[in-house]
């Protein structure tokens, strides 16, 4: 292969390498929240929850610490599969279901589990968020950015921590820099929406040359039916 066609997957090992190194200075919180539940560490499990914690599924939202941990102690987390970064942390079960972790200040604030199958179809707000990513000029990146995204919104992936659109205007610009004619294509059917907002996105990352990524995003939609937050994952979500 040409050098040109391997940026893509360089950029998924150095992504990799940046989820699991020292950045992260030592385990995250969700990450140790994911081995206690992998080791049935009932004790650890639920000092690591936070006052609280929601646990979200399709069903809804569980608040309820006792009912929290019955469901949790079912899952069957299999921990050296966690990928993680910055403070989330992400598993995906052998029946296709995929967990994912936030933490906050040493505590797990959200545990979202998703079903392994696409569900609903893209809202407005997250198809002009996907589309923001292939536009070249900032012009064009922030008039559609404008109609996803606000000024407390988040992106977060293994090499960004980013708020408001100048901020995720800025990292689409040094992705389209250091990746150029790089495409990102997310189609409308593989989205998996739970309750409170919640959403898993599946996207693909093309290179000129033939090469490609795949990967997915967990969001949250507020609701003012803009896009509240993001957190990319660069694996594919069944794995």
């Amino acid at each position: 292969m040409k050098p040109f066609d391997l940026r893509v997957l360089v950029l998924s090992t150095t992504l990799i390498l940046a989820a699991c190194g020292p950045a992260l200075s030592g385990k995250n919180t969700s990450t140790q929240f994911l081995e206690a539940l992998g080791r049935g560490d009932e004790a650890a499990v639920q000092r690591l929850l936070g006052a609280g914690a929601t646990l979200v599924t399709l069903e809804g939202v569980q608040r309820n610490l006792a009912e929290q941990l019955t469901m949790l102690s079912s899952l069957g987390v299999d921990s050296t599969l966690v990928e993680a970064h910055h403070e989330v942390a992400r598993v995906t079960l052998p029946d296709g279901r995929l967990v994912f972790v936030q933490g906050r200040n040493g505590s797990v604030v959200v545990v979202a589990v998703f079903p392994p199958a696409t569900n609903d179809e893209r809202t407005s707000a997250l198809k002009h968020y996907q589309d923001a990513w292939n536009v070249n000029d900032s012009a064009g990146r922030t008039a559609l950015l404008n109609k996803a995204w606000s000024n407390a919104s988040r992106y977060v992936d293994p090499s960004n921590d980013v708020q408001g659109v100048p901020g995720l205007d800025s990292a689409i610009e040094a992705f389209q820099r250091m990746f150029p004619k790089t495409t990102v294509d997310a189609p409308s059917s593989r989205v998996v929406a739970i309750s409170d907002g919640w959403f898993v996105a599946d996207w693909e990352l093309h290179a000129e040359g033939g090469d490609s990524l795949s990967g997915f995003d967990v969001g949250r939609t507020a609701s003012d039916g803009m896009v509240e937050s993001i957190t990319g994952f660069f694996s594919a979500r069944s794995r």
